[in-house]
């Protein structure tokens, strides 16, 4: 597997199109910065000038001010912060290089991933060389000051995560993620086991997983990814593979992944500033028939930005709006490695607000969340300058490049430096920015970098700790501490020991301790330890502290239902009147079949179906009981009324019974829809309209086969409503019994033997480039990229989607699910064949019918738009005149291949 993935890279990636043969280095670095031992640069070959001629949207851009590589003292001058605040310098070259994610273990050390061999020039040259490192700094005073260096593990593939593990760590280097152990105390790893071979696979270092952040539930989870892992073994035993297990969840971010003090996960894309699971993502898998949307829950809707200078330097700088006036970003671009800071070195009015990182921009954001009924939403905070308002952190220096941000264990807030002119990458890299890059020298010095912690003025910082040296007790004290870092790196430490004289102490803490999150703290790492107790869980649900009383209320699920947790049901079905709790409440109660519950879920609903998420909360846990529910709630006298939300749930309850394909369940709700008549025709309206809205959605089906012809739901047909009588109509589109004659389905045209290859060859290059945004079903992702099921744009002519891949795409594109207002990057570094083939593929795959895509059709309409380097919006890419050709809905069951075969 690994040998393959490795070949599929070399033939996609830019070095498997360009020679990769040796040659110099750069050229000397600048005087400002000491010089260095040869044996410490990696050899690259030089920067060669742009192959294709420059045109005007490719050399005219916003003056900008000269971009001088600058020391670290001169970079920290060039920074704006807030009044009061102020920039320390925590390492820099030659202690690091490259670096892209700063991990401190519990002994307060440093653990740093060097990404070396990242852009080396604007080709991407010689990206694939193993010259990564992972990188260890040690403080000798604990001040965070670091003064020592040790290599802890060399030669790797751009290394992209680290997190620290049971006297080990983690590290992803593509295709591995690796388990690396020092037996021999010396910091430099001499045991790897592998925990993945498919971790980070993308054919852009940009995509792929990243992350490892061990989360509140003790699971360790990564943006970009669909897979978590859970360490299983203990300290001191022997690692192997099975000392961890994974397991499937949501996709989500691109760089990046933090928590907030109950486990939130919060994550960004490049063109989304922050984004959140408002509901654990393990509930909304729960039921197949509904789309939630708790997970994946965009927070900050505003996308504008506040440098303090031009930003010239961007991939589509010469697109209307990307920049303003003055040549500052507009509209973030590059968003990456937040952070919900819960540090304490910035003062208490700072204390759980995002900080995230805009590198093309030269900034860190600052976000004020505020949470109302389960939902958080986000306010820039920005401070003047000079008469203009700026983000919290910016820079001057065009080659300040954040891309990380953290919590310290010191309290202060952690900024990683790429520090690099260029960041873009070569899949990406538009004429635009690859002329900026030579014209004004972006391209060199390489392997510099930078980490600084960011103070409030006056600000106590915390000694760097040494937990692995301590005592059980000690470790538990720490979950207390107001600094959120010291309480997850406590939980970490005492899971991974398994130190059963902890657990008294661990109840204890759960159920007396005088601070919540303590409270809290405690409760997830007496899970983590597989011993956590009913009588500790009865308690904590009562606790006076939201934030403790629903993580008892979801810890306690396994017990409500077993004989181990008599009394356990009562006790949390008491907390059904808390509107601080209510959101965890619907999620642990609806998937309790006891009528007890139902009851209860059916009450809540009744006052809070229109609050955020709750209704998701309840569909999650209905799956395959929303009928029974509905039936419920059809005679319960308090649902008798329209009020809010209350049309939705019943609508997504329909939804659910149709989704299950059961025609018994089918007849069963069109009884009951029929039947709504009087004061109850809301309900009736409820259920027509979200069976219409499916029957009139694009694309294909499914259609529920009735033991017998619902006479009298089609009486509904002649209905003076005339609303009624067509939605029936509609609805008919959907059903199908006895003798009712079906409409003709198209067949796949099966393809030939060449297109076939075509496709193969074409599946190959979806997986590795177009899957990390539009998922390897084509379902896409909401914040990310739309799905291409039925797209009117990817099934339409295909001159049209050629246009869009050799240009990319920008503004809103009308599409299956939802209207995205994104920007699609250029992919015509691909040769012609390779498009013709993805295309090809997309095209045919999904049950889709639509032309193959030839070569030849690529080189021509490559050679039609020349020079053309603005992307496509819908209405330009809708008026460009295309043939007569059909376009390639779904077919029907034939799959192209068994024709084939």
């Amino acid at each position: 597997m690994t040998r393959r993935f490795s070949l599929i890279l070399a033939a996609l990636l830019p070095g498997g199109l360009l020679s990769m043969a040796a040659a110099p280095a750069f050229a000397q670095q600048p005087a400002t910065r000491p010089a260095r031992a040869a044996t410490t640069r990696p050899t690259t070959r030089p920067a060669t000038r742009p192959a294709a001629r420059p045109t005007a949207d490719t050399i005219e851009h916003y003056p900008a001010p000269p971009a001088p590589p600058l020391s670290p003292d001169e970079e920290m001058k060039t920074f704006d912060l807030p009044v009061g605040f102020h920039a320390e310098l925590v390492a820099a070259e030659p202690m690091i290089e490259d670096p892209v994610v700063a991990v401190f273990d519990e002994d307060g050390r440093l653990w740093v991933a060097e990404m070396r061999s990242y852009m080396l020039d604007p080709y991407a040259h010689n990206e694939q060389d193993p010259i990564g490192r992972v990188v260890v700094l040690e403080s000798s005073k604990h001040d965070g000051k670091f003064d020592k260096r040790t290599v802890y593990l060399d030669n790797i593939y751009l290394p992209r995560a680290i997190c620290p593990v049971a006297g080990g760590v983690l590290i992803g280097s593509p295709p591995h993620l690796w388990f690396c152990r020092d037996t021999k105390g010396d910091l430099h790893c001499d045991q790897k086991t592998e925990i993945s071979d498919r971790y980070g696979i993308a054919k852009d270092p940009e995509y792929g997983d990243n992350g490892l952040l061990w989360d509140r539930d003790n699971w360790i989870y990564n943006a970009n990814s669909t897979v978590r892992f859970r360490f299983t073994g203990r300290l001191g035993a022997p690692i192997t593979l099975n000392s961890f297990e994974s397991s499937p969840t949501a996709q989500r971010g691109q760089w990046g992944l933090t928590q907030d003090d109950v486990g939130r996960l919060y994550f960004n894309y490049n063109s989304d500033q922050l984004r959140g699971d408002m509901i654990p993502t393990e509930y909304l898998s729960r039921n197949s028939h509904y789309k939630a949307q708790g997970g994946n829950y965009r927070i900050e809707t505003d996308q504008h930005v506040w440098s303090s200078r031009p930003n010239p330097g961007i991939n589509r700088g010469y697109e209307p709006g990307n920049l303003r006036a003055d040549g500052a970003l507009n509209t973030v671009t590059a968003t990456c490695g937040p952070t919900i800071f819960r540090g304490t070195a910035l003062g208490e009015d700072h204390y759980g607000d995002a900080f995230i990182p805009e590198p093309t921009g030269n900034l860190v954001m600052r976000k004020r969340l505020t949470e109302t009924d389960g939902a958080i939403k986000s306010k820039s905070v920005l401070h003047d300058r000079d008469g203009r308002q700026v983000d919290f952190l910016t820079s001057t220096d065009e080659r300040f490049r954040p891309v990380n941000t953290y919590t310290g264990p010191d309290g202060a807030l952690y900024v990683v430096d790429l520090y690099r002119g260029l960041i873009q990458h070569q899949v990406y890299l538009t004429p635009f920015l690859r002329n900026q890059v030579f014209e004004r020298k972006l391209e060199a010095p390489l392997h510099w970098g930078r980490i600084f912690r960011i103070v409030k003025n006056g600000a106590a910082l915390a000694k760097l700790p040494h937990m692995s040296g301590e005592t059980t007790a000690q470790v538990v004290e720490h979950l207390s501490d107001p600094n959120g870092w010291i309480r997850d790196t406590a939980q970490r430490v005492l899971v991974q020991r398994g130190d059963n004289a902890a657990v008294p102490l661990l109840q204890t803490l759960a159920i007396s301790g005088a601070k919540p999150l303590g409270r809290l703290q405690a409760l997830w790492a007496l899970k983590g330890m597989d011993a956590i107790d009913v009588a500790t869980l009865r308690k904590a649900v009562d606790d006076k502290d939201a934030r403790v009383a629903a993580a008892a209320i979801r810890l306690s699920e396994p017990l409500m239902v077993t004989r181990r947790g008599t009394g356990m049901l009562d006790d949390v079905l008491r907390q059904a009147n808390r509107p601080q709790v209510r959101l965890q409440f619907v999620l642990s109660i609806s998937d309790v079949s006891n009528e007890k519950a139902q009851q209860a879920l059916a009450n809540v609903l009744a006052s809070a179906a229109d609050k955020p998420f709750i209704r998701d909360a309840a569909m999650s846990g209905l799956s395959q009981r929303e009928l029974p529910f509905l039936e419920k709630l059809l005679s319960d006298p308090q649902w008798q009324a329209e009020g809010p939300g209350r049309a939705g749930l019943i609508g997504a309850l329909a939804t659910c019974v149709y989704g299950s394909n059961d025609g018994a369940a089918m007849a069963k709700l069109l009884t009951l829809a029929q039947s709504q008549t009087g004061d109850a025709k809301w309900r009736q309206d409820a259920m027509l309209d979200s069976l219409a809205a499916i029957a009139r959605a694009p694309g294909r089906k499914l259609r529920v086969a009735l033991k017998e012809k619902p006479d009298e739901f089609l009486k509904l047909e002649e209905s003076d409503d005339k609303r009624i009588a067509d939605r029936t109509k509609v609805v008919m589109n959907l059903l199908t019994w006895p003798g009712k004659p079906l409409p003709a389905q198209a067949e796949q045209t099966p393809l030939t033997d060449a297109q076939l290859a075509s496709f193969e060859r074409g599946k190959i290059v979806f997986t590795a480039t177009c899957a990390q945004c539009h998922q390897a079903d084509g379902n896409g992702m909401e914040g990310k990229a739309p799905s291409l099921l039925d797209s009117p744009i990817a099934l339409g002519p295909d001159i049209r989607l050629i246009r869009l891949v050799l240009n990319g795409a920008k503004g809103e594109f009308h599409v299956t699910g939802w209207v995205p207002n994104q920007e699609m990057p250029t992919l015509a570094i691909l040769p012609d064949a390779q498009i013709a083939d993805v295309l090809t593929y997309i095209r045919h795959e999904w049950g889709h019918n639509a032309p193959p895509v030839t070569t030849r059709t690529v080189q021509q309409i490559r050679t039609l738009v020349g020079d053309r380097q603005t992307a496509w919006t819908e209405q330009e890419l809708l008026a460009v005149p295309a043939p007569a050709q059909p376009r390639g809905g779904r077919g029907g069951p034939t799959s192209r291949r068994a024709a084939q075969r």
